[in-house]
């Protein structure tokens, strides 16, 4: 017994196996590159953090031993 084949539109729009790797592959490295620059930024930002701090830091401690106390 054979069935009736289907008609309508091919499984996933029709697309090429093919080309739904290249676009997936695509987005996955679009992800990273995101990812990326986020890290990079938040490094740049932890060692602005830290310069900052430990200008603060001397600053304070400037300060107090030439007043004799910090305000």
């Amino acid at each position: 017994m054979n069935s009736p084949r289907r008609r309508g539109p091919a499984p996933l729009g029709g697309c090429p196996v093919i080309a739904r790797v290249l676009v997936g592959l695509l987005v996955i490295w679009l992800v990273f590159v995101v990812v990326g620059f986020v890290v990079k930024s938040l490094l740049w930002l932890a060692i602005v953090g830290i310069v900052l701090f430990l200008g603060t830091a001397a600053y304070g401690a400037i300060k107090r031993r030439s007043t004799g106390q910090l305000r």
